[in-house]
């Protein structure tokens, strides 16, 4: 299985670092909580994306106007 891995330094003189790993190990497993917190800003661009889909699909021209479906006229 490949993988690749990523290391995260923390400077053990700047007081944030330190209570940023505190926090961090804390968790008891340090790679799957650093991958959630990807994940979850991620997420957070999400709605961005679907709204530019949206405003494309929108801008797109219509390709009929006819009505469809069946005509009401056939069933008395």
């Amino acid at each position: 299985m490949a993988r690749v891995m990523k290391g995260v330094s923390f400077n053990l003189s700047d007081p944030i670092d330190v209570k940023t790993l505190e926090f961090s190990m804390k968790s008891g497993n340090f790679s799957k909580f650093v991958k959630r917190l990807l994940e979850k800003e991620m997420t957070k661009e999400m709605p961005i994306q679907l709204e530019q889909i949206i405003v494309k699909q929108i801008d797109l021209p219509t390709q009929s106007t006819e009505k469809k479906g069946p005509n009401p006229k056939n069933f008395i």
